[in-house]
């Protein structure tokens, strides 16, 4: 494509002069009858609606009365041509083909939203009207032109609704990237009443979760979160939406219990792969009790000397396999009373009674 100038010095002559409504030096947007207007001018006038003081009429006031400056309609400014939508008639800013935002939006909008048959589709038709009556039509052409490059942008999106690519479910828009454009989009759909309302921390932490897992390297773990976040944490945030609203805090400690779980599976497996179903010897769990700060031996001690509170020392020496005399010398030291079991039969019950003897009356 060759450009229309040969010179930086004639582009600067016929396409920069200086703003009639500004006064800068800016792109040229059109002559009119107060002079060259740039492009921010001209569309912050064709934008002023009201009642025109010259003929009485309500429609857009680009022009400007002599003498005082106030708006005032094409027609009594004297303007060569008027900024009537080809479409719907209405006066303002005007896009590709002489039409108006509002009807440019909703041309891009069938196309976008179209089934396959030409038409938008009908479950879709109240997403349509949302955005075609939004108060500003100019920010959602912003919205559909952002992020042209990436595949996955707003457009794009839309289409694939239209096509049925994408299922009308909370659960098909947690899996979409970019997750922002997807959560605008579902929040969209709320509105419009197309996809049932949901809260929206909720769905922050459904949209979050899977790109938690996608972070997880181990198949395995990955099992294993899910299950988790699946059957603990989404019940608890579910029951919690139906009580009344998900807080942030609420929201970040249910990420929290997830990064948590996954950070000790990371170190289980990090501390010795083959921990899994394998029989350990005392001696390597009295050193990684240690090593977490627990002192083994002291501990037996006290678990021995609690049990010999309880129980006869006989018994806890038949049980754990101690010395009659070292269990006896443990329960003087902790100032028991047990040291023998009890005289008589152990096989009757403290409270049957003894045989009677023959000639008792």
């Amino acid at each position: 494509m060759t450009r229309a100038y040969a010179t930086d010095e004639q582009y600067e002559r016929w396409y920069m002069t200086e703003c009639c409504r500004c006064g800068r030096r800016r792109h040229k947007a059109g002559t009119w009858p107060d002079g060259y207007v740039c492009r921010t001018c001209s569309d912050r006038a064709v934008r002023t609606r009201g009642t025109c003081p010259g003929c009485g009429q309500g429609r857009a006031l680009p022009g400007l009365r002599p003498g005082d400056g106030v708006p005032i309609c094409t027609t009594c400014a004297g303007f060569s041509r008027t900024f009537d939508c080809s479409h719907c008639g209405f006066g303002g800013k005007l896009l590709g083909g002489r039409l108006c935002e509002r009807c440019t939006l909703s041309d891009r909008l069938t196309a976008l939203l179209d089934d396959g048959t030409g038409r938008i589709r009908p479950a879709l038709v109240p997403l349509f009207n949302l955005l075609v009556a939004m108060d500003k039509p100019s920010s959602g052409l912003a919205w559909l032109a952002m992020r042209r490059s990436q595949p996955t942008n707003a457009s794009r999106l839309l289409q694939q609704l239209g096509l049925g690519q994408i299922s009308l479910t909370h659960d098909a828009f947690h899996e979409l990237q970019p997750w922002r454009t997807a959560a605008h989009l579902e929040g969209l759909l709320m509105t419009s009443g197309v996809l049932p309302t949901v809260d929206k921390y909720l769905c922050s932490f459904q949209r979050w979760l899977p790109g938690h897992l996608a972070s997880i390297t181990d198949p395995e773990h990955v099992k294993t979160i899910r299950l988790f976040a699946t059957w603990r944490v989404l019940p608890r945030l579910r029951a919690r939406a139906e009580r009344s609203h998900i807080t942030p805090s609420v929201r970040r400690f249910a990420a929290e219990q997830i990064k948590y779980a996954t950070a000790f599976l990371q170190w289980l497996g990090q501390r010795n792969n083959s921990r899994a179903g394998q029989p350990a010897r005392p001696d390597h769990l009295s050193a990684r009790l240690n090593e977490a700060g627990i002192p083994a031996a002291a501990a037996r001690g006290a678990a021995i000397r609690q049990q010999l509170l309880e129980l006869p020392a006989p018994v806890v020496a038949d049980a754990l396999g101690y010395h009659n005399k070292t269990t006896g010398r443990l329960i003087r030291e902790t100032g028991g009373t047990w040291s023998r079991h009890a005289a008589g039969d152990h096989t009757r019950s403290p409270t049957s009674r003894p045989p009677r003897e023959a000639g008792d009356s």
